[in-house]
């Protein structure tokens, strides 16, 4: 498994997530969401290696990985006036595409 390629993936997935979610705020989404997953990159490459091991479920790797949406703090979507459900839709969607990318990518036992 190449933690650094599944990361590679992620930022390229997040990217399009802002750019079709977010139209008018693309940039601040991109940022804010690239923050997110470099302030998650060593717990996400821990919890996606025990997850390959089989030490993790799927069911606890996605509890860990929720539990790290209050990190993204999206603070540049809410500078722009962003309305907070705006933003927690996208909050939401962003890790949920953590999730899915990670379990698409890696071979679980």
């Amino acid at each position: 498994m190449d933690f650094n390629a599944i990361f590679d993936q992620l930022k390229s997935d997040v990217i399009d997530l802002a750019k079709l979610t977010l139209k008018n705020y693309t940039d601040e989404a991109k940022n804010d969401a690239l923050s997110f997953l470099e302030g998650s990159k060593d717990k996400l490459k821990k919890w996606t290696e025990l997850l390959a091991e089989g030490k993790l479920s799927i069911d606890e790797f996605e509890w860990l990985v929720q539990s790290q949406k209050d990190l993204a703090h999206m603070k540049l979507l809410y500078q722009k006036g962003l309305a907070e459900i705006r933003v927690d839709q996208f909050r939401n969607a962003l890790v949920n595409l953590v999730i899915d990318t990670i379990l698409n990518l890696v071979p679980v036992p």
